[in-house]
C-alpha cells in the first residue's frame, strides 16, 4: 500500500492540488470576467469554471505513474486502490465546494464538485482509450464549454454541464452518470504492457 502510494505521487503531487484547489475555491469565489462566446455577444464567465483543472490533471497524472512489473505481477487490486484514490479526491472536492458555497452563499462554488465529478470522468474514459490525451481533454471541454456552452440569451446548453446552477438536476445527472462511467471503464481496462 504504501509503495503504490509513493508511485502514485499522491503525496508530492495529489496532496498539494487539492490543497491549492480548496485555497484557490476559497479565495477566487467571486471572480469574473467577461469572455467572447462564438455563440454571439460577451458572456460572464466564474473563475470557478477553471478550478476544477487544478485536481483533474495532477490526478491524470498520478494515476498514469506506474511500476510496470510489480502491478503486473503483484496480487494487490491496483486498480481499485486507484479507483478508491479517484473516488476519495472527488469527494473531497465536492465536499469543499459545498462548504465554501454554503458559507459564502455562492452557487458557483457549490457547483464546483460536481464539475470536478464531470471532468475526471471524461477523463478517465479517454485514459482508457488515448492515455496521452486524456489530461487535455478536460481543458478542451472547458474551452469548448465557454466558447460554445451558451445560447445567444446566455443560458447554458443541456450538454455543457459545467455553467449550470449546482440545483441543476440535469447537470447533476450527466456529471454522476460520466463519472460512473469513466470509474467503470478504469477498473475494468487492463493495464498496458509496453
Amino acid at each position: 500500500m504504501i509503495l503504490w502510494w509513493k508511485a502514485r505521487l499522491v503525496p508530492s503531487v495529489l496532496a498539494p492540488s487539492l490543497a491549492a484547489f480548496f485555497v484557490v475555491t476559497a479565495a477566487t469565489y467571486q471572480w469574473s470576467a467577461a469572455f467572447p462566446s462564438l455563440t454571439g455577444g460577451n458572456g460572464t464567465v466564474r473563475f470557478l469554471t477553471f478550478v476544477p483543472l487544478i485536481v483533474v490533471s495532477p490526478l491524470h497524472h498520478c494515476l498514469t505513474q506506474r511500476l510496470e512489473a510489480a502491478e503486473l505481477l503483484s496480487l494487490r487490486p491496483v486498480r481499485r486502490h486507484d479507483a478508491a484514490l479517484v473516488v476519495t479526491t472527488v469527494a473531497l472536492c465536492a465536499v469543499a465546494g459545498l462548504a465554501i458555497g454554503t458559507l459564502a452563499g455562492d452557487d458557483a462554488a457549490r457547483a464546483v464538485g460536481r464539475n470536478v465529478a464531470f471532468l475526471t470522468g471524461l477523463m478517465l474514459t479517454v485514459n482508457a482509450l488515448l492515455p496521452k490525451a486524456a489530461a487535455g481533454v478536460p481543458v478542451a471541454w472547458v474551452l469548448i464549454a465557454l466558447f460554445l456552452g451558451r445560447d445567444a440569451f446566455h443560458r447554458p446548453y443541456f450538454w455543457s454541464v459545467l455553467e449550470h446552477r449546482a440545483a441543476s438536476p440535469l447537470a447533476l445527472a450527466e456529471a454522476m452518470l460520466c463519472f460512473a462511467c469513466g470509474l467503470a471503464v478504469h477498473l475494468r481496462r487492463r493495464p498496458r504492457t509496453t
